[in-house]
């Protein structure tokens, strides 16, 4: 599944468990892919206008809902 600013349940939080830290400037997560776009800090836009981003690949990430209809919570595991 593919969530980003439509579908999570505003303000969202991404974290690398195994490093205890949160990740910044996520755009959009995969969970069946196993990868987390960020943006670029500071934010910046390439010559075709669109926004420099990197992704981070995990094992595993989990959606977790906390008793709303959407995730307002993502759990990464086992960074590539």
């Amino acid at each position: 599944m593919i969530y980003g600013p439509r579908n999570v349940q505003l303000p969202a939080r991404v974290y690398d468990v195994e490093t205890a830290r949160e990740i910044g400037q996520v755009v959009e997560i995969d969970t069946g892919e196993g990868a987390v776009r960020c943006a670029t800090a500071p934010i910046s836009v390439d010559r075709d206008g669109e926004m420099v981003c990197h992704t981070i690949r995990y094992r595993t990430i989990h959606a977790i809902f906390g008793g709303y209809g959407r995730p307002c919570l993502f759990h990464c595991y086992g960074r590539r």
